[in-house]
């Protein structure tokens, strides 16, 4: 025994179900996140590899909650554990959402924190960040039709009442070519996720995910009421930026805030969001001029109006302008999707596929 966390010490035990741990991933530079769990290589007795995801309790217990009672503290991890455990279930079978292949629970004697909680997903190439890392070109039209297949794994989501509020690069993984040659995006790590109806202790936060990719209410606390505004409206945010950045490697918020006087950055804004919201707006359409400057001018009016819809500072004014002047979800992405796929598939005729 090399620690007093069964979590961190778990290469080398054949997990029920038949898994082996082959060896512990450690993060590397430049990743983001990695408190709440403890991740390894397995692989099954039928040969297949998997990405295993270990809730690290010890973090949560010591770290993630100070203060709190130690059994309120664990009675949290079980519940955080539960339910991404129970939602990858539910959403097996969902073509663009990374699967899970297995999951459990079980005591290892002798360590303080005995309990190992697991889920076992289906194994990427990487991340949307080192496909583009790894490649000294990668296609414009590969960029968008990552960003297609992610919006499709979203309105997957969305279809089933649930909302990401976590997309961003790392969470987006790419797999190897299929029979055809071409690689699939999915995105992933539902830990985060709101269902609706299905109340969660996260579901409180102001901001549920990673600061940089959150949209920019969150950051002024100005996070609307509602299932669409609040939930949906996060993950198109987040979407546009996943469109911002496969051509420029940074983040919606990036240029956002960069266009922003300092005096109206969320740090430093001492009024309301509505006050702050005509300079957000006025710096959003300045942000969007300068991303397009990294996109193929073919493409660039089209990426350009996608983003206008996306991005919007103003969640309410979010999404497609025929789903907001329709009858149902003004957040329904189906045409946001449609036009990704036209994008992406123009692109592969003018620009050829990598």
């Amino acid at each position: 025994m090399t620690s007093t966390n069964a979590a961190e010490d778990l290469e080398g035990e054949v997990l029920p179900g038949d898994w082996t741990v082959v060896g512990r991933i450690r993060p590397r530079q430049g990743d983001t996140g990695g408190n709440f769990s403890v991740n390894y290589w397995v692989e099954h007795s039928s040969g297949r590899r998997g990405f295993c995801k270990v809730l690290n309790y010890d973090w949560l217990i010591n770290t993630g909650v100070p203060g709190r009672d130690p059994v309120e503290a664990l009675a949290t991890a079980t519940r955080i554990y539960q339910f991404e455990r129970d939602l990858a279930r539910e959403c097996v079978g969902l073509s663009r959402v990374v699967t899970a292949l297995h999951d459990g629970s079980f005591h290892r004697d002798g360590y303080s924190i005995a309990l190992v909680s697991y889920i076992i997903f289906e194994v990427a190439e990487g991340d949307i960040r080192r496909v583009l890392n790894q490649s000294v070109r990668m296609d414009a039209a590969v960029r968008l039709r990552t960003v297609h297949q992610l919006a499709t794994g979203l309105r997957q989501l969305h279809q089933r009442r649930v909302a990401h509020q976590d997309v961003k690069p790392s969470n987006t993984l790419v797999f190897p070519p299929d029979g055809n040659g071409a690689r699939v995006a999915k995105v992933a790590d539902l830990g985060r996720a709101t269902v609706d109806g299905r109340p969660m202790d996260h579901d409180d936060y102001t901001i549920a995910g990673d600061r940089s990719y959150a949209p920019p209410e969150g950051a002024y606390d100005a996070v609307p009421d509602g299932f669409g505004p609040r939930r949906l409206a996060c993950d198109m945010y987040q979407l546009g930026s996943m469109l911002c950045f496969v051509f420029t490697a940074s983040s919606f918020n990036a240029f956002l805030f960069r266009e922003l006087h300092p005096r109206q950055h969320p740090v430093n804004w001492l009024g309301s969001f509505d006050e702050v919201l005509p300079y957000l707006e006025d710096a959003y359409g300045r942000a969007i001029v300068a991303i397009g400057h990294d996109v193929p001018e073919a493409l660039r009016p089209r990426v350009e109006r996608l983003l206008r819809q996306l991005c919007h500072p103003d969640p309410h004014r979010r999404g497609h302008p025929k789903a907001r002047r329709g009858v149902g979800n003004p957040y329904a992405l189906d045409r946001i999707v449609s036009e990704l796929d036209l994008l992406a598939h123009h692109a592969e005729l003018r620009f050829g596929a990598a």
